[in-house]
């Protein structure tokens, strides 16, 4: 069972990132489970923006490479049954996919609180720009 009904409707009907990782991972319960948890953390240790849709397609990257160090080297990528890994293995794939996430969005998070005030200043930032080259 999902821990939030948000981050639940985002994984199963959102973004290409998720597509491509259904045709990676055979086990999809254990990617599902494994993302959830990770958003579902990553929303309230930053409670100024909680959960944003999209947020899965950025953890997305982060668990494929992660996964790839776990993978046979003769394996086929796209084919390859993750329920083989250990549950070690797969634990230190969601692990570090959740702390990349959390330094990235570290960055970013003022694109996703009220307002949007990252936003806002990359916007006036490219207006400044776009007034020194017509100047």
């Amino acid at each position: 069972m999902c821990c939030d009904a948000i981050i639940c409707k985002d994984m199963t009907t959102n973004g290409a990132d998720f597509f491509l990782l259904k045709t990676i991972v055979n086990a999809i319960n254990l990617f599902l489970q494994a993302f959830e948890r990770i958003l579902y953390i990553l929303a309230i240790r930053h409670p100024a923006s909680g959960y944003v849709q999209g947020m899965n397609d950025l953890v997305t990257p982060f668990f494929v490479v992660f996964l790839q160090d776990f993978i046979p080297a003769e394996a086929d990528v796209e084919s390859y049954d993750v329920s083989q890994l250990s549950s070690d293995a797969l634990q230190q794939v969601e692990a570090d996919s959740y702390w990349c996430m959390a330094k990235l969005l570290d960055g970013i998070q003022d694109n996703y609180t009220f307002a949007q005030p990252g936003i806002q200043k990359k916007v006036h930032m490219l207006k400044e720009l776009i007034q020194r080259i017509d100047g």
